[in-house]
């Protein structure tokens, strides 16, 4: 895992990132609404919509929020990457009402104490060092109206056991060895497992691929809710999306297979107990009181 890094990371977001997600959207329009945007507008705004203002933080190229447009909310989107703003400001173009706001957690000042029903931080925690999260959530509890909800995302921890790869390498010493094996011992215990795997290097590095990349914290769903309640969060949900219905180096195997599951539970069984190592991310639904 790489270390946290700031700048490194904005030039990331600003260089990589948005130039190919910008392609992507223009090229495949059924991509336009991520899985995990679907969970929010099917699973958890059906009842609620058009009640409250939204907060989308890091709201990228604008696609949830020109969704959101449609159902009435008040709306406010904060993007501190300037190539993905200006997507967001073209895809929002339908609804001028929309409040485009240029900048990241500093930028939170300029909303008013209690102002925000929804605070939405998708793809957000797992980029942000431990005083930029900290900070983060600080504001959250500063522009969070009573009983408002905060939906957020976290990459998986658990998901690089499925994988069979480096990252199933990485996990295995970083997260459950590396109390007990150290100094040489840790060499020969990591050559050991490597030895296990036919594929302990895959895959190879990708210049658009974060984790190569930049610093991404990954989150354990089985102590999560322990960790939020200790800081005053309850998790009213978790849901779990990009699933692989096999692991990445063999999905091309059995391709079939690999949709069927995927369909069986992306977004319409987000809650199911395999989402724990089949999924790559997930969504949680939080309320103060924990």
């Amino acid at each position: 895992m790489r270390e946290f890094d700031a700048q490194r990371r904005n030039t990331f977001f600003d260089q990589v990132f948005a130039p190919v997600q910008a392609r992507d959207v223009r090229e495949e329009r059924e991509a336009w609404l991520h899985p995990r945007d679907r969970i929010l507008l099917e699973r958890l705004l059906p009842g609620r919509k058009g009640i409250g203002t939204v907060l989308d933080f890091g709201c990228g190229q604008g696609r949830l929020l020109s969704e959101l447009g449609k159902l009435g909310f008040s709306l406010i989107g904060i993007e501190p990457s300037d190539g993905m703003r200006a997507e967001a400001e073209n895809n929002c173009r339908d609804h001028p009402e929309i409040r485009l706001v240029a900048g990241g957690i500093e930028a939170l000042e300029e909303i008013e104490d209690n102002a925000v029903d929804f605070f939405i931080a998708m793809g957000v925690f797992q980029y942000l060092g431990d005083e930029e999260t900290a900070t983060l959530m600080q504001a959250i509890e500063r522009v969070l109206a009573p009983g408002g909800t905060v939906i957020a995302t976290f990459q998986n921890a658990l998901f690089d056991l499925f994988t069979f790869n480096k990252y199933t390498l990485d996990f295995m010493m970083n997260d459950l060895l590396a109390p007990h094996a150290n100094g040489a011992e840790k060499e020969s215990v990591e050559s050991a497992l490597a030895g296990l795997m036919t594929r302990s290097d895959a895959p190879p590095y990708g210049e658009a691929r974060a984790r190569d990349n930049i610093f991404v914290r990954l989150t354990n769903p089985l102590t999560q809710t322990e960790e939020l309640r200790s800081h005053g969060w309850a998790v009213k949900g978790r849901y779990f999306y990009e699933y692989f219905g096999l692991p990445p180096l063999v999905k091309d195997a059995a391709p079939d297979t690999f949709a069927r599951i995927v369909e069986s539970f992306e977004v319409v069984n987000a809650e199911a107990w395999q989402g724990h190592f089949m999924a790559n991310a997930f969504l949680v639904e939080l309320e103060r009181g924990g």
